[in-house]
C-alpha cells in the first residue's frame, strides 16, 4: 500500500518545521507535502518549505473558506496535483497534530480504508447537540447538503450515518476520484459532508483510536498543553501514546527527538 501525507498548515511556521522533521524521522520513506492554507502576504520559509517533498498553495483566498472545508481542499489538490501521484491512501495531517510513532503503525488497523480518529451515530451528535447538524444556523445548511447530493445511490437517513472528527482523517483515493465527479456544494462544513458521501457510498469508517487511546494526548482545546514539561512527554511515550492534540509548543520536542536517537529512529 501507498500512501501521502498532506501536512496542511496556515501559520506559526516554527512549530510546523518541528512536527515535520518529526514526522520525516518517522516516516522516512512516506512523501510528505505541504497544503498551506496561510495568506498571500505572510508566505512560509524556505527552511520550512524544504522538508517538504512538495508545497502546494490553495487558490482559496477566503480563510474561512478554507477552514471549513478542508475536504474541499484535499479536492483541490488532488484535481490539480495529487491525481498524477502513486498513491492508495492519504492522511491529512494538521499542522498541530504531533504524531508520536509511524503512521504506518497508527493506522494499520485502517489498512488502505477509511481512518478516523473518532467515530460517533446520530443519537450521540443529537445528545450532545453537534453544532453542524442541530444548530439553528447549521441545520439549514445541513439538510441543503444532504439534498445537493447528485447521485444517490440509496435513501438518505441521516438516523443511519456515523460522523467522525476530522483532524487525522485517512481517505482512500477511490473516495478523492468519486469527490471529483460528485464536486459536492460547500453548504456545510467539512466533518458532517465526508461522513454523508462515506454513508452513501458505503465505505467503512475506520476508527484508529486517536481519541480513545488512554495514553495520548488528544483533545481540542489549543490551551490545554501549553505546559508540557519534558516528564510529561517521555512518560505518555513510555505509556504507548500515539499523538498530541494540540501541539503548539517547540522546546518540549526536543525530548523526543533524543528518544528516537537513542533508539535508532523508533519511539519504544
Amino acid at each position: 500500500m501507498k500512501r501521502v501525507i498532506l501536512f496542511r498548515y496556515h501559520k506559526e511556521f516554527e512549530v510546523c518545521e518541528q512536527n515535520i522533521r518529526l514526522l520525516r524521522r518517522l516516516n522516512p520513506e512516506c512523501p510528505i507535502i505541504g497544503l498551506f492554507g496561510g495568506e498571500a502576504n505572510n508566505a512560509p520559509p524556505l527552511s520550512l518549505t524544504e522538508l517538504l517533498d512538495d508545497n502546494y498553495v490553495l487558490p482559496f483566498e477566503d480563510w474561512f473558506y478554507k477552514w471549513r472545508n478542508g475536504d474541499l481542499c484535499v479536492l483541490n489538490w488532488f484535481e490539480k496535483v495529487g491525481q498524477k501521484l502513486d498513491f492508495d491512501v492519504v492522511n491529512l495531517i494538521e499542522w498541530d497534530l504531533a504524531l508520536l510513532k509511524p503512521i504506518d503503525e497508527i493506522y494499520r488497523t485502517a489498512g488502505d480504508g477509511f481512518g478516523v480518529g473518532k467515530i460517533f451515530g446520530y443519537d450521540y451528535a443529537k445528545k450532545i447537540d453537534w453544532p453542524w447538524l442541530f444548530s439553528h444556523k447549521e441545520r439549514p445548511l445541513w439538510l441543503k447538503q444532504m439534498e445537493s447530493v447528485k447521485d444517490v445511490s440509496k435513501p438518505i437517513d441521516e438516523t443511519k450515518m456515523e460522523f467522525f472528527v476530522f483532524g487525522g482523517i485517512q481517505i482512500p483515493r477511490s473516495f478523492l476520484e468519486k469527490y471529483q465527479e460528485e464536486q459536492p456544494r460547500p453548504f456545510i462544513n467539512d466533518e458532517p459532508r465526508v461522513s454523508l458521501y462515506a454513508y452513501l457510498w458505503n465505505y467503512k469508517l475506520i476508527n484508529v483510536g486517536l481519541e480513545s487511546n488512554p495514553a495520548n494526548l488528544y483533545t481540542a482545546d489549543p490551551g490545554l498543553y501549553d505546559s508540557l514539561t519534558d516528564e510529561k512527554i517521555v512518560s505518555i511515550i513510555r505509556n504507548g501514546a500515539e499523538v498530541i492534540h494540540p501541539a503548539r509548543t517547540l522546546q518540549v520536542f526536543e525530548t523526543i527527538f533524543e528518544i528516537l536517537d537513542q533508539n535508532s529512529g523508533s519511539i519504544n
